[in-house]
């Protein structure tokens, strides 16, 4: 299983992985904890935006990003976003972690894509990173943006399979 994750590590990554002590179960109910607590704190987000070819509103992701480093960077918590592009797929991999504990989640979500341009994978970047966000924290808005990503055969969803590190990394109780 490791194996299969070093595709997405850097060997900086791998090294520290292979060196790291084991996580306890201590340490998830610390992650969850903070977690809980940063998500109090987040309210909704504003639609900023005006998309000009389909007349509607969305919420920019820079804002919700801000938004976020406010509620989690008190708990010390952050989260880091990917993207690759396989099989006619965006996959858009975000990962929340704690730097008190070295615990993280990881979540995967991908995009149909019918084809991959500048613009069309741009576009299918930003749209998986803002809804992957709005879903990992129950930040709630209307689909308003997603026209341009949602041409592709087929309907636009973001996976509700969850992959975690400790899937990979069994906690150790303590």
């Amino acid at each position: 299983i490791r194996e299969n994750l070093s595709h997405r590590l850097s060997n900086l990554e791998i090294q520290y992985l292979k060196s790291a002590r084991p996580l306890s179960a201590m340490d998830l109910i610390t992650f969850r904890t903070k977690w809980l607590k940063a998500k109090e704190t987040l309210g909704p987000v504003v639609k900023d935006k005006v998309n000009p070819h389909f007349k509607s509103k969305y919420a920019d992701l820079t804002p919700l990003i801000d938004a976020l480093h406010e509620a989690l960077w008190p708990q010390g918590l952050d989260f880091e976003q990917s993207w690759n592009y396989h099989d006619q797929l965006m996959e858009i991999t975000t990962e929340v972690f704690d730097s008190e504990t070295g615990f993280s989640k990881i979540f995967i979500s991908n995009l149909p894509m019918q084809k991959f341009s500048p613009q069309d994978g741009g576009s299918a970047i930003t749209y998986g990173k803002r809804y992957a966000l709005q879903a990992i924290f129950g930040i709630g808005t209307e689909d308003d943006d997603g026209n341009a990503v949602s041409k592709a055969p087929a309907k636009m969803t973001i996976d509700k399979a969850v992959k975690t590190i400790s899937e990979h990394f069994p906690i150790q109780p303590s």
